[in-house]
């Protein structure tokens, strides 16, 4: 794989980790939107998940550099 194409899929995977991100933690912190334990515990591991899609694209972007 080209130095190159990695570099571009590392900076998409942080564009779409932080917006899952925003979407897990609005979705959480929305006072009206609130569920029993499991969709809770969904969201939550909505944005450990984007989380580590983040540090994966750094990763990659780091490694190219």
């Amino acid at each position: 794989m080209k130095q190159k194409d990695l570099k571009y899929i590392g900076i998409a995977l942080i564009i779409g980790g932080i917006m899952l991100f925003l979407d897990g933690l609005g979705s959480l912190l929305l006072p009206a939107n609130y569920h029993d334990f499991w969709f809770d515990l969904e969201r939550v591991f909505r944005i450990v998940g984007s989380l580590l899609l983040i540090i994966l694209g750094a990763y990659c972007v780091k490694e190219t550099i």
